[in-house]
């Protein structure tokens, strides 16, 4: 049986605020928590501008055609309760404390390994996303993580979503 994901996802992308991220500093905790998970931070990592790239391009195909067909993915690694309080535009939730639980999202199913997944947690010093992301490597999927994450977008004054009734 194939699945079709539909989403509404309300944005207006035009009025998303250009301009570039920068990468966090590098730490001993920082280097240490990725050399743990054998992954490298430079070469896992993408800048804000690329997570904005991508969240303009999820909506606008959802706008176009109303069907969203996972080609591009904004993963959300953390909890649920902080991803409704809002959120990075057209990301979806994969809470990662959720997963490791045994409850990963519908959507899940049906991610391909062409799929470009983009993870990101609230900072730099989170662990979510390294988490999802060796997570996501054990089902055969690649992905980046947006290292500097959530805190850096809204504190670049940049859109964010909430889900109804936050």
């Amino acid at each position: 049986m194939k699945s079709t994901v539909i989403l509404t996802i309300p944005i207006l992308m035009s009025t998303l605020i250009l301009g570039c991220g920068k990468d966090a500093p590098t730490t001993a905790g920082n280097q240490e928590k990725y050399a743990s998970a054998n992954i490298s931070a430079t070469d896992t990592s993408v800048d804000m501008q690329k997570v904005k790239d991508t969240s303009a391009a999820i909506a606008a195909e959802i706008n176009k055609t109303g069907v969203y067909n996972l080609s591009k993915l904004i993963a959300d690694a953390r909890t649920k309760s902080d991803f409704n309080a809002g959120h990075i535009p057209s990301a979806t939730s994969f809470a990662i404390d959720e997963i490791e639980n045994g409850k990963a999202p519908k959507v899940m199913s049906i991610l391909s390994k062409g799929t470009e997944i983009i993870i990101y947690a609230q900072n730099a010093e989170s662990t979510e996303s390294i988490r999802l992301k060796n997570y996501l490597k054990k089902k055969g999927l690649s992905s980046t993580i947006y290292k500097n994450g959530y805190q850096e977008w809204k504190s670049s004054m940049q859109q964010i979503e909430n889900e109804p009734g936050n």
